[in-house]
């Protein structure tokens, strides 16, 4: 019986390219929670500890500081929240007329049975 370590077996190369990691998107709240702890923070090593837990880089903090200081961290003051608005602003308007379509179809429907149980 041949011997088979696993961990001498290997693969064959597959060319196919993996995907990277998403990108994360923060929301002005857990930012602002974020930096607000990391202020907060005396404890020597602690801030290393908070970026550590939360996986994040100090250059990504650094620039959610920046974007405080430049005020665009308000609460419902970004880019995202206006667009999100629009978005459901937009699929309202195409809900309240499939909703309007749906209506007129029913109602069409009840007419046809109407017909259809008097000529019985």
């Amino acid at each position: 019986m041949q011997n088979t370590n696993l961990a001498t077996i290997t693969r064959p190369y597959d060319p196919e390219v993996t995907p990277g990691k998403k990108k994360r998107y923060h929301t002005v709240s857990y930012k602002l929670k974020i930096l607000k702890e990391l202020d907060e923070c005396m404890v020597k090593g602690g801030k290393g500890a908070i970026l550590r837990r939360e996986g994040l880089y100090s250059s990504t903090v650094t620039g959610w500081r920046k974007q405080k200081a430049a005020g665009k961290l308000e609460p419902g003051n970004s880019k995202s929240n206006k667009d999100k608005i629009y978005e459901l602003e937009k699929e309202n308007i195409k809900l309240k007329q499939e909703l309007k379509q749906a209506k007129m179809i029913i109602e069409v429907q009840k007419k046809i049975s109407e017909l259809l149980e008097q000529k019985d």
